[in-house]
């Protein structure tokens, strides 16, 4: 089957053109390849043109306003027309050259699967560090769509966007790429499809992700914005025609750990804790006695712990607002788990 590529790109001259050479380089040749720079300042434009020659496979074009990376990647969506589609980063690369072609295996096999996504390791832009690996599943293979869904909310199964083929039909179903969503929109994709339409693992790393402080998916940085962009993915999530209910647990869950990784509200909350009670067994005559900087530390926290818990609370208590108001309210209760924001004080007066 043949693969449409999608490639947006913006002042990305130093990448690109390694990205474009490693679709070449796969195995398997069947595939369009989509370019739109989104109106580059750099040298992106003459890096596309060199690179791409003269293979008609692929197709590029150059805007002349910036419209930001989903206007992009629909751009790219409607120059194509292949029954599976890849999106990639100019600042990321497939290393794997047979990747395109255990992707066409596994939708032969599995032809009504909404994706196929396999790992992708997480390296530091700057300094080539490799941080960590992407992508996970309770096992390789086909994923029933009721099982990837609660699995992905549950955090035991993830599908990152830089690793995944999608089925057409599912992301046509799915409504394409949200600008709503911002850098959420890949996320809801991966999850929809994997909801209506179940999933393919591929237990192996087939794309290296360079990764910034100044990459899109870290460019949000209101709170408000950043749950307002979840909310409305859960909305949608529940909203999608699947023919099974999303357990409201499943969801409680998800939405607590998104908090939390915006937040730190749960971690943050387990310090204090682990901090209350020799902080309040504290007295001037020990304290002297202390090494300055330890003395100081604990000063800081007995006189401004139960402010920073209050801080604490009063950002998770937002966000919970901001969900509830866009997706509903849920129960504060996981199977026991309670829910950070309703325990009781750590520090008392």
């Amino acid at each position: 089957m043949k693969i449409a590529v999608l490639l947006p790109n913006y002042n990305h001259a130093h990448y690109v053109g390694q990205t474009i050479d490693a679709i070449r380089a796969q195995s398997h040749g069947d595939w369009e390849l989509a370019i739109v720079d989104d109106c580059s300042t750099d040298e992106s434009r003459d890096v596309i043109a060199a690179h791409a020659g003269d293979d008609s496979r692929i197709i590029i074009k150059m805007l002349q306003q910036n419209g930001g990376v989903n206007a992009a990647l629909e751009t790219c969506y409607g120059m194509t027309t292949a029954p599976i589609v890849i999106g990639v980063a100019a600042d990321d690369v497939i290393v794997n050259p047979r990747f395109f072609e255990a992707v066409n295996a596994a939708f032969t096999a599995h032809p009504t699967a909404g994706c196929v996504f396999a790992r992708a390791l997480l390296i530091d832009q700057k300094t080539g560090k490799e941080h960590f690996v992407m992508g996970k599943a309770p096992h390789a293979g086909w994923i029933a769509p009721r099982r990837c869904v609660r699995d992905f909310l549950a955090d035991r199964l993830f599908i990152h966007g830089g690793a995944t083929a999608w089925s057409r039909s599912a992301v046509d179903r799915a409504g394409g790429f949200d600008d709503r969503l911002g850098p959420r929109a890949d996320y809801f994709l991966n999850l929809a499809v994997a909801a209506m339409a179940g999933a393919v693992f591929l237990d192996e790393i087939s794309t290296h992700i360079r990764y910034s402080q100044q990459s899109y998916g870290q460019s949000l940085s209101d709170d408000e914005a950043y749950f307002h962009q979840y909310a409305l993915l859960e909305r949608k999530l529940i909203e999608l025609d699947l023919g099974y209910k999303i357990v409201p647990r499943w969801r409680r869950r998800w939405r607590n750990n998104v908090i939390n990784e915006r937040l730190a509200n749960r971690w943050q909350k387990s310090f204090l804790d682990a901090v209350a009670k020799p902080i309040a067994a504290l007295d001037q005559w020990h304290l002297r006695r202390f090494r300055p900087e330890i003395a100081e530390i604990a000063t800081r926290l007995s006189l401004h712990a139960r402010e920073w818990e209050d801080d604490i609370d009063r950002k998770v208590a937002a966000a919970e607002r901001i969900f509830e108001n866009l997706a509903g309210p849920l129960p504060k209760h996981v199977h026991g788990f309670l829910h950070r924001a309703t325990h009781p004080r750590l520090f008392r007066s």
